[in-house]
């Protein structure tokens, strides 16, 4: 493949993941390849490129000729996605403490104040979002940070209603969030790894059981099952 077609593919590639993860193209969709050439105006070769990126990426599975579709992930593979960001987020959460950056852990305390004043609003799913990131901005791990951003890519994908609607949660559990956020900060504040990382990756347990049963849902009971065998 040249420079230009990579690049093309590239762009495809980011033009595509960006609709998977955001719901603009729903789980078990076709993406076919002559749509495809016609929408970004280039040719199949970087088409298909983009699509193997996408397949490498989890977020689509099939055959070109067929017609790739987006995943819809099962309760089995969304499990395994927890257990993985419990594992990285307690090493993001040890490191950002040993790293102790007194500007970043005033950021990171600000934004954990902030998502109380948000908690009616869709900004707190934007603060949630950078509170994560401060965390990883502050363990100053490349890798840890590439791996845990591929991560979150495939999450947002189960985060959205248009994919999986059991995922929606009430408000009301947002209190619960916040909390963890705040012990979380406080300990990265304090320069307490251990302490760090075991409210992380007990922040990730808690979402998941938040995910699994939630009571408020009355179609939640089938997840309930599937989650916990």
């Amino acid at each position: 493949m040249t420079i230009q077609n990579k690049s093309k593919a590239l762009a495809v590639f980011e033009a595509l993941r960006e609709d998977i993860v955001n719901g603009v193209i729903g789980a078990n969709e076709r993406l076919v390849e002559r749509d495809l050439v016609e929408r970004f105006g280039v040719s199949k070769t970087p088409v298909r490129e983009a699509l193997s990126m996408l397949r490498h990426e989890g977020l689509v599975r099939g055959r070109y000729y067929r017609g790739m579709k987006v995943v819809r992930l099962s309760a089995e593979t969304l499990r395994e996605l927890y257990e993985l960001r419990e594992v990285l987020e307690g090493l993001a959460a040890r490191c950002a403490a040993t790293n102790k950056n007194q500007e970043l852990s005033r950021q990171l305390l600000a934004n954990a104040a902030a998502q109380e004043d948000a908690l009616q609003s869709d900004r707190f799913y934007d603060l949630n979002a950078e509170f994560h990131g401060l965390v990883l901005e502050q363990a100053a791990n490349s890798e840890l940070s590439r791996t845990l951003n591929r991560l979150y890519d495939r999450y947002r994908v189960t985060s959205n209603s248009k994919l999986n609607p059991l995922l929606n949660q009430p408000r009301t559990r947002n209190w619960d969030i916040i909390r963890e956020h705040k012990a979380i900060a406080s300990s990265i504040d304090h320069g307490a790894p251990a302490a760090a990382e075991e409210l992380a990756r007990q922040h990730v347990r808690n979402a998941f059981s938040r995910l699994a049963y939630d009571p408020d849902r009355q179609d939640s009971s089938s997840f309930v099952a599937e989650a916990s065998t």
